[in-house]
């Protein structure tokens, strides 16, 4: 993780790995559909986290397309029925919020006066072969 720059991830408790990203990167994290309304605060905490190690926690996705609840009077039974959906994604909106903030890091990486802000690898561990230094995006 510590060099991932853009983390795109459902939410759930993977995200903690964020703590092991440089200061700069970017947090995507996406919800199952009716976790805005279900899930209360704890859907905030990758948020809190993300900025308190110095990450900007972007994007949002939240999938509108996750069958309804069966309970509505059932506020309990509908948070279970959210959290064991599988959450769909919008490819296009992911892929629009990717292009801007590649661009937004390539930009404030290209402008950055720190050179050992991001320590790019020249070999890869598994293999010793040399890396391409723009694959790294």
């Amino acid at each position: 993780m510590s060099y991932t720059d853009i983390l795109v991830s459902a939410h759930g408790a993977q995200l903690t790995n964020m703590f092991f990203m440089q200061p700069g990167g970017s947090v995507m994290e996406i919800f199952p559909a009716g976790w805005l309304e279900h899930a209360g605060v704890g859907q905030y905490i990758y948020r809190t986290l993300a900025h308190s190690v110095g990450l900007s926690h972007e994007g949002y996705w939240r999938d509108p397309t996750t069958p309804p609840c069966p309970y509505p009077n059932d506020s309990r039974a509908c948070f279970r029925h959210y959290k064991d959906q599988p959450i769909g994604i919008n490819e296009t909106y992911i892929a629009n919020w990717l292009s801007k903030t590649i661009s937004k890091f390539r930009n404030t990486s290209l402008l950055s006066s720190s050179p050992n802000q991001h320590q790019t690898k020249t070999t890869c561990e598994c293999t010793n072969k040399p890396i391409n230094p723009t694959s790294r995006l």
